[in-house]
């Protein structure tokens, strides 16, 4: 490949910098032209905003300020006292009562007008000699309207009146006329640095700029006015300095008419910010211009750099091509293998979720291993029972005493149902449990433990108490894996007092073996608590109680089960087991199982585990 001159390199280069330098031209003035826009419409919509703001604050202030008067002049005339004024036409007590009035309502003045517009009594006699009779506040009060109007007092000063007709049995004694002054409005306006107007017929009729008050609001022919348009009612607009023409200032206008008092309300906002945010616009269009013309030559000074150095970066793109690739074969492999050992701890997970669930099945087997003994006992009994009563029916029958055959038959029955229920209780304990989480009577799964090792607390002569479980109590669980805690919980406690037993027919001694079972409702918790008064546990081993193969017995009483088990099944109720010391003296194990919502609690449960 040739390899141009440098003659032929400068002249592409000045060409490119000339065409760089247009360009930079062109799009700057576009850019400016943009900014410039953008930065007047962006100033203008928050100029209207602050104009439409005042206009709307300052429209509610002065409809507020003359609503209270509106009413005055009606009320007025409906008064027995003020009629009778007006039938005996009492200028004196006209006077006295409009000064009254004027006084607690802060009007400028109450009018007492006849039927031909004359007053013939005020509060302060600013327009004693007036006449009203042809202007539109007599006329509109007259046909029962009430009358508005604009009037100026003697000074010059702008007023607002209102009135009203004063009629006694149909017929027309007068009118009343409350005179509003507006200097209050004017001195709340005065707070504002920007103008506030009030202008009537096109002139100015008050506002907060007292030296533009009476003069006209548009320009006219051969007239100057405030404004130098002759019908601008909004948007921006230029001011003439104290109301002549010459030196003038931009104001953006926002206007309201108000026609019941045909008045129009002005609010005007500085346009200064909109020149300075103009004038920002254009700065900073130019500034980016020339960054980028330099930007552009920089580029283009760098171009001839970058031509020789362009080899060394397309050989570097291929070698970082091969790395990038090898780099990505090897993620590929690092995902396989992470999925396979995803793969392989779900399964563990499977597995671990199985053997929990036959270490929970086997530790209930191991339990009634324990209690075979016992149980066997509490069958031997009922069965010998039953012998011995079958033998007596059948020598009672023999004698025809066939009443005492019919109790012996009875207590047999008796027996066998109790024989029965204790064999439903060991089937249903022996069963495998399912995992569903259900609002379970607290009280039925303890009673069906109690049922289990019951036969095993009456051999050994222990003592059981509970307190506070309700029927209706309900707590979210299963009955069968609750009734295993509550066998498990019991059968430690009864392993604890081994030998400190009383036997059956004995008066309990200081000591004795006691196990205490009590439920309470805590907040939306449900606290179980079972204790005894046996030597506690091991101040070591509190905090690994709850692991499995963990036990305090001797060497072969005990598998070290029960307990991870108890843990296992409250966990997984959404619950929590701890243990500590029992006021009794001995252990306490503390469960936390949470309530069963309200709506469940009158109904009996329908899906409760049954195996």
């Amino acid at each position: 490949m040739a390899v141009r001159s440098g003659y032929a390199v400068r002249r592409k280069f000045r060409l490119l910098t000339w065409c760089l330098l247009i360009t930079v031209a062109l799009s700057g003035c576009l850019l400016v032209f943009a900014l410039r826009q953008l930065a007047e419409d962006r100033t203008m919509a928050d100029l209207r905003r602050q104009a439409d703001e005042t206009l709307v604050l300052q429209s509610s202030a002065l409809t507020d300020y003359l609503e209270k008067f509106r009413l005055l002049p009606p009320l007025l005339a409906g008064r027995i006292s003020v009629q009778n004024i007006f039938v005996l036409d009492s200028a004196g007590t006209g006077i006295a009562e409009a000064k009254r009035t004027a006084g607690y309502a802060g009007a400028r003045d109450v009018l007492f007008l006849r039927p031909d517009g004359s007053v013939f009594a005020s509060a302060y006699g600013d327009f004693d000699g007036y006449d009203f009779s042809d202007m539109d506040l007599l006329r509109a009060a007259k046909q029962n309207r009430l009358g508005r109007q604009t009037l100026r007092e003697p000074g010059g000063q702008p007023l607002y009146a209102f009135a009203s007709a004063v009629r006694q049995d149909g017929r027309l004694l007068g009118a009343i006329a409350v005179l509003v002054g507006l200097e209050r409005l004017e001195n709340v306006w005065a707070l504002s640095r920007e103008p506030i107007l009030v202008t009537w017929n096109d002139s100015v009729l008050f506002g907060n700029r007292p030296s533009w008050k009476g003069k006209p609001f548009h320009s006219q022919e051969g007239e100057g006015g405030l404004i130098l348009s002759s019908d601008a009612e909004g948007g921006l607009v230029r001011l003439s300095v104290d109301g002549e023409l010459g030196p003038s200032r931009s104001h953006y206008l926002s206007s309201l008419y108000l026609p019941l008092l045909e008045w129009r309300l002005h609010a005007m906002v500085g346009a200064g910010a909109l020149s300075r945010a103009v004038d920002m616009a254009t700065t900073i269009g130019v500034l980016a211009a020339v960054l980028a013309g330099l930007a552009g030559l920089t580029l283009l000074k760098r171009s001839e750099i970058s031509a020789l150095r362009l080899r060394n970066e397309r050989a570097q793109a291929l070698r970082l091509e091969r790395r990038v690739r090898d780099r990505t074969g090897e993620l590929l492999r690092v995902n396989q293998s992470l999925a396979s050992e995803v793969e392989v701890r779900q399964m563990a997970e499977r597995q671990l979720r199985q053997t929990q669930s036959e270490l929970i099945h086997t530790a209930k087997l191991a339990v009634l291993g324990q209690m075979s003994a016992t149980l066997s006992h509490e069958y031997n009994q009922p069965i010998a029972a039953v012998r011995s009563q079958a033998d007596n029916a059948r020598t009672f029958l023999e004698r025809g005493q066939g009443e005492k055959a019919d109790r012996a038959l009875s207590h047999i029955i008796r027996l066998t149902e109790r024989m029965a229920e204790l064999s439903r209780s060991l089937l249903g304990f022996a069963r495998k449990p399912g995992s569903d989480v259900s609002p379970t009577v607290l009280a039925a799964a303890l009673d069906e433990a109690l049922m289990l090792t019951g036969p095993r607390l009456r051999k050994d002569g222990i003592t059981l108490d509970r307190t506070g479980i309700a029927p209706s109590l309900k707590v979210m669980g299963g009955r069968l894996r609750l009734t295993q805690v509550f066998v498990n919980l019991i059968n430690n406690s009864a392993d604890a007092l081994q030998g400190r037993g009383v036997e059956p027919g004995l008066t309990p001694k200081p000591g004795a073996g006691r196990i205490a079972i009590s439920a309470e409702e805590e907040s939306a918790m449900c606290v179980i608590r079972v204790e005894d008064n046996g030597p506690g546990l091991p101040v070591s081993q509190l905090d690994s109680v709850f692991e499995p193969f963990v036990s305090t017995k001797g060497v072969g009483e005990g598998l070290g089960v029960g307990l991870s088990v108890v843990d296992s099944i409250v966990t997984g109720f959404g619950g929590t087991v701890s243990t500590g010391t029992s006021g009794l003296g001995g252990a306490c194990f503390e469960i936390r199982l949470p309530l069963a919502p309200r709506d469940s609690a009158d109904r009996m449960e329908k899906n409760s585990e049954t195996a």
